[in-house]
Parts: structure tokens; C-alpha cells; sequence
């Protein structure tokens, strides 16, 4: 007779950046109206722009379901290509 297999516990990493929020919308807007961090910021700017929360709730999702049964151990970066 076979033991029933438990769970493994699966430990995962996210690195998340420029996801809007109140704070950071803020924030981004008056760099936006300075001149020459502005430049900077546009030349260092993810081509898809400010994620949202609902960009990293996806990928939680994922992690939690049995889609994501064999993804452990990673640092999944949620940041729009910035570091593609």
C-alpha cells in the first residue's frame, strides 16, 4: 500500500516595479515635470509603461493554483521588459 504524497512547500520570489498606485503615480507625475529627470526617466521607462496591481494579482494567482504546481524556487520579475 502506497502513503498518500503530501504537499511540498514551494517558495517563489516576485520582483515587482512601476505598478501604479496613488503614491507612485504621484510621485512619477512631478519627476515627469521636471526636465531633465524627465528625459531620464523616459529613456529608462518600461515600453509597456506602469503595471497595475491586477498585473501582480495574475501572477499570484498563478503561483497559488495547480497551474503553478512546478514553478518553485524562482525570482519571477514583474517590470514590463524593463530587464528583458
Amino acid at each position: 500500500m502506497n502513503a498518500p504524497v503530501k504537499p511540498q512547500p514551494r517558495a517563489n520570489k516576485l520582483k515587482s516595479t512601476r505598478i501604479a498606485g496613488k503614491l507612485v503615480n504621484d510621485y512619477w507625475e512631478m519627476v515627469w515635470r521636471a526636465k531633465e529627470e524627465g528625459k531620464l526617466v523616459r529613456r529608462i521607462m518600461s515600453p509597456t509603461g506602469f503595471g497595475d496591481p491586477e498585473d501582480v494579482a495574475a501572477v499570484v494567482a498563478l503561483l497559488l493554483s495547480d497551474d503553478g504546481k512546478h514553478i518553485t524556487g524562482e525570482c519571477i520579475r514583474i517590470d514590463g521588459g524593463t530587464h528583458a
